[in-house]
């Protein structure tokens, strides 16, 4: 099985309440942003590997920060996480589309304990590597 961080990773989880994701690890790096306003900032003083992205939360603004991300070629390396509660093929494959290399489902997180099935079913986008 592939390696999918390192020691030294840094994350950037954007959502209004922390939670805990089987891929992130204590040795990882987080910094938590619970407001889209304080978003920009959190990426320019940390630059991120990962960007965890709570879409049921911020599924408005969803659009428009993807975009403002992925054109910006510093952040092209730079992975980007989806959150959402359930798989929804429509809204996964837009999400996709907008530039979210990864989609991670709460529904699989409870229904699932084992970490490292998780990690190999998720849910890959067309940027991957």
């Amino acid at each position: 099985m592939m390696m999918l961080f390192s020691k030294s990773e840094r994350v950037l989880l954007i959502s209004p309440h922390l939670f805990s994701l089987p891929i992130i690890t204590d040795q990882m790096q987080v910094k938590h942003v619970d407001m889209l306003e304080k978003v920009f900032p959190a990426l320019f003083e940390t630059v991120p590997h990962i960007i965890v992205f709570n879409y049921d939360c911020f599924k408005e603004a969803a659009p428009k920060f993807l975009a403002r991300i992925r054109s910006n070629r510093f952040y092209d390396k730079t992975k980007i996480y989806g959150y959402k509660t359930k798989p929804e093929p429509r809204t996964d494959e837009y999400l996709i589309s907008l530039g979210i290399n990864f989609l991670i489902y709460k529904t699989e997180l409870v229904e699932n304990n084992n970490s490292l099935q998780i990690i190999s079913n998720l849910k890959f986008g067309d940027a991957i590597n």
